[in-house]
């Protein structure tokens, strides 16, 4: 796959995905691999909103454009046992995003 964005963009998903060992994505979409120690990785709303309430997430990487979907599922809807506590974030500016990572911390 080959995507087109800005240079500190191009850095950031470099790092993130030479930390990746596996996806996990939703039921239309999935992609055989083995962690192998490495990070994985979780996509799609329905299946991030059950590795929350299950405990399961470490981190949340959030990525802001200036871009207006219209539908879809919400990313943090239906989340038992609100609120999460989120750790400071590391902010990442591109050209025409923002990409957030935040530690999850544990409920309390």
């Amino acid at each position: 796959m080959t995507c087109k964005v800005s240079a500190p963009s191009a850095e950031h998903l470099r790092g993130l995905w030479s930390e990746l060992g596996a996806v996990l994505t939703g039921r239309r979409t999935f992609q055989v691999a083995v962690a192998a120690g490495k990070s994985v990785a979780v996509h799609g709303a329905d299946t991030i909103q059950q590795c929350l309430n299950a405990g399961l997430l470490d981190e949340i990487h959030v990525d802001i454009a200036a871009v207006l979907l219209g539908s879809g599922l919400r990313l943090f809807d239906h989340l038992v046992g609100t609120p999460f506590a989120l750790g400071n974030a590391t902010v990442i500016p591109g050209v025409g995003v923002t990409h957030l990572r935040y530690p999850v911390r544990i409920r309390k």
